[in-house]
């Protein structure tokens, strides 16, 4: 009975330690996030000590159009060692954690798929130089997607009656823009450019000559205009 009580004893004083540890270490962990200067609560420390490097970010699809499916996107984020040191200098020492920070060079790569067989590939980049006077962002994708689309003649048919078909559309699509900074304010200029090359078909023939004839065989789209954006944030995220 004694050993007993004594192992009881033992578990009770090692359950005790345990908390007591854990409730150290999470006021530890929460005291970091304390910003001296203020003395509020504030991540700016350890988003500067671990802002940058590689996020996977999910996917989920649930349209019914094209049925369940998923991917992944890949975010890398890169800056030299100079920009690193600034970033963190500008972090630690601004008094509201509002310091204007030199957006990183972000680089994404991605995929998705759904259950009807429809696809996506795609990969981006985003760039600035010269204390973010200049900004670079291309990207470009690729991919098909399978639709069933269904037309009841305005209400004419009944639901289970309404004409369907099938459309299946390739293609790839691309996007760059170029800013430049006006001065030193916070107005950025420049010039955005879009392209595409899709193809659709049917596995109707009737419905495959109509797109043939009213579409072509192939569409090629492209766009040229200017940009303005007006950027205050101090980060970009």
């Amino acid at each position: 009975m004694i050993r007993v009580a004594r192992a009881d004893m033992s578990k009770h004083y090692f359950r005790q330690l345990l908390f007591t540890t854990f409730c150290t270490f999470s006021a530890q962990a929460f005291a970091s996030f304390i910003e001296p200067i203020d003395g509020q609560f504030d991540l700016g420390h350890h988003l500067a000590e671990n802002a940058y490097g590689f996020l996977p970010v999910p996917i989920l699809i649930t349209e019914p159009a094209l049925g369940y499916g998923g991917g992944v996107a890949g975010v890398f984020l890169h800056e030299s060692e100079k920009e690193k040191n600034y970033r963190k200098q500008q972090a630690l020492t601004s008094l509201d954690s509002g310091a204007q920070l030199v957006p990183p060079a972000v680089t994404v790569v991605g995929a998705a798929g759904t259950e009807n067989g429809s696809w996506l590939a795609f990969a981006g980049h985003r760039h600035s130089w010269l204390d973010d006077s200049i900004r670079y962002t291309g990207g470009i994708g690729v991919g098909q997607f399978k639709v069933d689309i269904y037309n009841d003649l305005g209400g004419l048919l009944p639901s289970d009656k309404a004409i369907r078909f099938n459309t299946n559309t390739k293609g790839v699509a691309g996007i760059q823009q170029l800013q430049f900074r006006v001065a030193k304010t916070p107005l950025m200029l420049g010039l955005k450019q879009t392209w595409s090359s899709t193809q659709i078909s049917s596995d109707n023939e009737i419905i495959d000559a109509i797109l043939n004839y009213t579409m072509g065989n192939k569409t090629n789209n492209s766009g040229l205009g200017l940009l303005a954006e007006y950027d205050t944030r101090n980060n970009l995220f």
